[in-house]
C-alpha cells in the first residue's frame, strides 16, 4: 500500500486529478475537436483554410446551379415553392463530403415533412418510443365535434397588444408566401382539424406559436427517438475550452424564420390549418401553412433532424 498521504498531500493530488464533473466532461467530442482545430491554428492559417473552403463550395454551387434548377422542378409544387432558392444539390455534396450518417434528411427535406404518424428512425439521438394516442381517423373524427365549439375566447385569451401582432404577423406570412389565407372556418373542411394560434412575449418581441396539442395532432405523432440539443451545460464547457487556449469574442447566431425553411409534406397539408383571432371584428378566421409550424411536435424532430445537418 506504500506510505499513506498526507492530508495536504491528498488535497495536492485531488487538485491535479480534477473534479470528476469538470465542465470539459460536457463537451462532445466532435465539438472539442473543432474548437481545437480552430484555436490551434494562426489567425491567417484559419483565414487560408475558410478560404480554401469558400472557394470550393461557391465554385460547386455555379457548377450545380442548371441541376439545382431542375431538381426544384422535380419536386412538388407546393413543396418547391418553399424550397425554392435553396442550394439542396451542394448541401448534399456537402454531407457526403464528411460521410453524414443521416442523408435521409435531405429526402425529407425534399419531399416535406409530415405532420401526423410515425417520425424517421435517424439515429442521431437515444432511442425512445412516445406512442400515438390517437388515429387519424379518431383525429379526423374529433376535428367535425370541434368545429362547432370553437369560439373566439378559446383562441384569444391573451391582452390587445399580443392579439393584434399575432394577427398581423400571421398576415405577413401570407404576403411572404408562407401562408394562404385567410379563410372564413366554413370554408376548411369539418374534418380538418384546426389548431390554434397564440402568441407569448419573449425579450420584448411576440412570437407566435401555434397549439397542435389543442386540435389533437400532436396526439397522432410517434416519436421513436428523444432529440438532444446541447443545454447549457454544454454551452458552458465550450466557452471553458475556448478560455483555455486564448481570450476571444463569441457570438451567437438564430435562424431568422428557421422553421419556414422546411416545406409540409403534401399529404399533410389537411394537418396544417391554424385559426387566428382578427382583433378588428372579434371574429376567426383559418389560414393553411405551407411551412413547418412552430409547435408540432413532428416539426420539432423535423427541424432539428435538418438542423443537425446543417451544423454538424
Amino acid at each position: 500500500w506504500g506510505t499513506p498521504w498526507t492530508p495536504d498531500e491528498f488535497v495536492d493530488r485531488a487538485v491535479v486529478a480534477g473534479h470528476p464533473a469538470k465542465l470539459h466532461s460536457f463537451l462532445p467530442l466532435l465539438l472539442r475537436d473543432c474548437i481545437e482545430k480552430s484555436l490551434t491554428k494562426s489567425c491567417s492559417q484559419r483565414m487560408a483554410h475558410r478560404a480554401q473552403a469558400l472557394k470550393h463550395w461557391l465554385r460547386r454551387s455555379i457548377q450545380l446551379k442548371h441541376q439545382e434548377e431542375e431538381l426544384v422542378r422535380t419536386l412538388e409544387p407546393g413543396v418547391a415553392e418553399v424550397l425554392q432558392g435553396k442550394r439542396i444539390l451542394v448541401w448534399k455534396e456537402m454531407l457526403q463530403s464528411i460521410n453524414y450518417s443521416d442523408m435521409g434528411v435531405v429526402d425529407e427535406l425534399c419531399a416535406g415533412s409530415r405532420l401526423t404518424g410515425q417520425t424517421d428512425l435517424t439515429n442521431l439521438w437515444p432511442s425512445k418510443v412516445t406512442p400515438a394516442t390517437m388515429t387519424q381517423g379518431e383525429l379526423h373524427a374529433q376535428a367535425r365535434l370541434q368545429r362547432d365549439g370553437i369560439s373566439f375566447g378559446q383562441v384569444v385569451f391573451f391582452d390587445s397588444e399580443i392579439a393584434h401582432s399575432v394577427w398581423d404577423q400571421t398576415l405577413q406570412e401570407v404576403i411572404r408566401d408562407e401562408a394562404e389565407g385567410p379563410f372564413d372556418l366554413s370554408e376548411v373542411p369539418s374534418d380538418f382539424p384546426l389548431s390554434r394560434r397564440f402568441g407569448v412575449k419573449q425579450n420584448g418581441k411576440i412570437r407566435c406559436v401555434d397549439d397542435f396539442s389543442w386540435s389533437g395532432i400532436n396526439a397522432a405523432s410517434q416519436s421513436r427517438e428523444s432529440p438532444k440539443p446541447h443545454t447549457l451545460d454544454v454551452v458552458a464547457a465550450m466557452i471553458s475550452t475556448v478560455m483555455g487556449y486564448a481570450e476571444g469574442v463569441s457570438r451567437s447566431f438564430d435562424l431568422r424564420s428557421a422553421y419556414r425553411q422546411c416545406a409540409v409534406h403534401p399529404d399533410s397539408r389537411q394537418f396544417s390549418y391554424i385559426v387566428v383571432g382578427d382583433p378588428h371584428t372579434s371574429s376567426l378566421k383559418a389560414f393553411r401553412l405551407k411551412a413547418l409550424p412552430f409547435g408540432s411536435v413532428k416539426s420539432v424532430h423535423s427541424f432539428l433532424r435538418i438542423a443537425h445537418s446543417l451544423f454538424h
